[in-house]
């Protein structure tokens, strides 16, 4: 295993530069790496908007288009961003990480029309509350603004009842990377519990 800071370019040359020393050309790439944050409109500061954005669209942009030239050339590969339901719909507080979300995915739209010419697909998963560290604790910043508990907010919210496992995120993920689902181009698959249905 390879950590690496996607926000630094030298970083993400060395991760690039291990994984095809460890493992030949590239053909699947993943890209989970993100943070929350921000706040309401009133409480944003430039920096953390900046941060945000940084790393969960720009750095995603850049490590992909890294990656996506040995993709082009072999007219092969396979590519899964993770957005967010919040990329495809705003939250109270979410201003600067639903933004990059969305830009996430209008990012997996438009590159999606224009790498499929090549063999190589794109797509994007959508999480709602994942049962992470990082899931638990914004349904917890609902549950403390709505003055409820974070069950009620889950049950109150999911029709299905319950938080999304890592597993099922992964397992989506996986589905995506094989044959199976190679006419699947340039969709946002929603993992959603049955709370975002469009």
């Amino acid at each position: 295993m390879y950590v690496a800071d996607l926000g630094k370019a030298e970083e993400r040359k060395k991760l690039v530069s291990a994984a095809e020393k460890a493992h030949g050309p590239i053909s699947l790439l993943v890209n989970n790496a993100g943070i929350s944050g921000g706040g309401t409109v009133d409480q944003l500061e430039q920096a953390e908007m900046e941060r945000i954005m940084h790393l969960n669209y720009t750095s995603t942009v850049l490590l992909t288009q890294s990656i996506y030239q040995t993709m082009k050339q072999r007219k092969d590969g396979a590519i899964v961003n993770v957005a967010s339901l919040s990329g495809l719909r705003g939250t109270y507080g979410g201003t600067a990480y639903a933004a990059s979300k969305f830009a996430l995915i209008g990012f997996t739209h438009s590159m999606a029309v224009e790498a499929i010419e090549h063999g190589v697909r794109v797509n994007a998963v959508c999480p709602g509350y994942v049962d992470t560290e990082m899931g638990r604790a914004s349904a917890q910043r609902t549950a403390d603004r709505e003055h409820r508990s974070v069950s009620e907010v889950v049950k109150g919210s999911i029709p299905s009842g319950r938080m999304t496992t890592s597993r099922e995120v992964a397992n989506t993920i996986a589905f995506l990377l094989t044959d199976a689902a190679e006419n699947i181009v340039g969709e946002s698959v929603k993992l959603s519990g049955g709370s975002v249905l469009r």
